[in-house]
């Protein structure tokens, strides 16, 4: 196991992969590698699940069903497997599991933590090799890994890479004043130069040092043990502080998402009605207008058209402009942010039914942000775009094979909408009925029939109580939309009893269901 270490913007992620791409070239491995960015909320059930997935063929011929397994005997199988097989794992940008900045809390629990650093130590002495990166050194993961430290780019390559970048941006190398002093300042960080590097088609290179440089003292986040360098703050202040100012008050709300972002979404968040003036009723042709702007100047990359990664280094600069653009308004931000999310995430399982790889494809780029989405639904207590965020995510990881992660997604939710003695919370007794529908699916999956059934069961003594009590002696033309909802719920509730008394051959239950 092996830490590498550097600063943000300095190739530290880029590199590994470039190494894994060498060794899988050379043969220099066995088996294949793993790529997991930490970013997002990964859970050791994930890295178990996706080894699971890729050996699945091998598992199968010695007897065993791994969706069958419970989370201890999967970990126990995949460190087995990886093991015995020489394989390459990469963990990218680790330092979010133990909360990244220094002093912000972690999204992962110390049970979980536990989890990803016993699985390192029970590769230690196997044929499977980890390459961590991190901005800092997680001294909690024990003595089980070696530290490497990557610097920036020396002159020349740095040189190369400005060369490059200059050509890109339709810049005449030969009509520039030398630009030496201002590549020794950028230090070679990678994305320092494709950041400042463009600039120099509107101001000459001793000139916009001095602008860089000018900025140090009143430079936010300088903090080298939070993995920034100067060279970097300073680069990307400079760009953001050169952007016209209504363009950047615009872009500022990037700071919601992570790591993606699209053109659509963003124009759904423009159409709400408690959308900011600043942005209210920006369409996807001028958002693809203002990013494709910010792609210009190294700040986004564009993947494809109205598609646009977010470089992880961004989000702190674009976090502080929104404080100054929208200062009482970033809550209702976040709010429509997570509405907004819940409605694409229902669209996406919906149309998993007519075009399941667009919908796929859609969930697998969004799950950052429907992750983040989940967690600020739960803080604000929107129980319904809980509950819509739900669907997709759960589409997502069925899909994938990631049964377990789901299981402990559900277990948060439901904690929110059960009291002590498992019936509903006042005012959360939709979210109670998702929940448990949810719980039933997955004993139903498990073929844990007697669980199901006891579940759906439940759900059916709750709707004969409501029926009782607000449906009953009603024509269907007296019922209320929400009424007719509640109607339908109930029936398939009695439809999926009378499906698993058939799986379980019981014909006469089935027909009374």
């Amino acid at each position: 196991v092996v830490r590498v270490r550097g600063m943000a913007g300095m190739g530290k992620g880029t590199a590994p992969v470039g190494f894994a791409r060498w060794w899988a070239e050379t043969g220099a491995v066995g088996g294949p590698a793993f790529f997991f960015d930490f970013q997002k909320r990964l859970p050791l059930a994930h890295v178990c699940d996706r080894v699971g997935g890729i050996f699945q063929a091998s598992i199968k011929q010695r007897g065993i069903e791994w969706h069958l397994l419970d989370a201890e005997k999967r970990e126990t199988l995949a460190a087995d497997i990886l093991k015995q097989v020489p394989c390459l794992i990469i963990w990218d940008n680790f330092e979010t599991v133990a909360g990244f900045p220094a002093g912000k809390p972690s999204t992962w629990t110390s049970e979980e933590q536990n989890e990803l650093a016993g699985f390192l130590r029970k590769l230690m002495d196997g044929k499977t090799k980890v390459i961590i990166t991190s901005r800092r050194d997680e001294k909690w993961l024990g003595n089980c890994y070696r530290p490497v430290e990557t610097g920036g780019l020396d002159m020349l390559e740095s040189s190369e890479l400005a060369g490059k970048v200059l050509d890109r941006a339709g810049i005449d190398r030969q009509e520039l004043e030398p630009y030496d002093k201002l590549l020794e300042y950028l230090q070679g960080n990678p994305l320092a130069i494709q950041v400042i590097m463009p600039e120099l088609k509107n101001i000459e290179p001793d000139d916009l040092l001095r602008s860089l440089q000018s900025g140090k003292a009143g430079m936010k986040s300088d903090d080298e043990s939070q993995g920034r360098t100067r060279s970097l703050v300073a680069s990307l202040s400079y760009r953001l502080d050169n952007l016209d100012s209504d363009l950047l008050k615009k872009l500022s709300i990037l700071s919601l998402f992570q790591g993606f972002v699209c053109a659509g979404i963003l124009e759904n968040i423009c159409k709400a009605e408690d959308a900011p003036p600043a942005i209210e009723g920006l369409d996807s042709r001028r958002w693809t207008g203002m990013l494709n702007t910010a792609r210009d100047v190294g700040l986004l990359r564009e993947m494809a058209p109205d598609l646009y990664r977010i470089h992880p280094a961004l989000p702190w600069f674009f976090r502080e402009a929104m404080e100054d653009a929208f200062p009482e308004q970033r809550e209702s931000l976040k709010r429509i942010f997570v509405r907004t999310y819940g409605i694409f995430s229902y669209r996406f399982d919906v149309m998993f039914e007519t075009s399941a790889q667009a919908a796929m494809n859609g969930l697998r780029l969004e799950e950052p942000n429907l992750m983040h989405a989940l967690r600020l639904a739960r803080h604000y207590e929107d129980w319904a775009s809980v509950q819509d965020i739900l669907y997709g995510i759960l589409r997502l990881m069925v899909v994938d094979g990631r049964r377990t992660e789901w299981e402990r997604i559900l277990s948060d939710v439901e904690a929110d909408a059960i009291e002590g003695k498992g019936e509903p919370l006042p005012g959360r007794e939709s979210l109670w009925r998702a929940a448990l529908g949810h719980r039933a699916e997955t004993a139903q999956y498990r073929r844990d029939f007697d669980e199901a059934t006891s579940i759906l069961q439940k759900l059916h003594r709750y709707y004969e109580t409501q029926a009782g009590n607000e449906w009953q002696g009603k024509e269907r033309e007296e019922l209320t939309p929400a009424e007719l909802n509640g109607l339908h719920n109930a029936a398939a509730v009695l439809n999926r009893l009378a499906v698993i008394a058939g799986e379980r051959r019981d014909f006469g239950e089935a027909n009374n269901w």
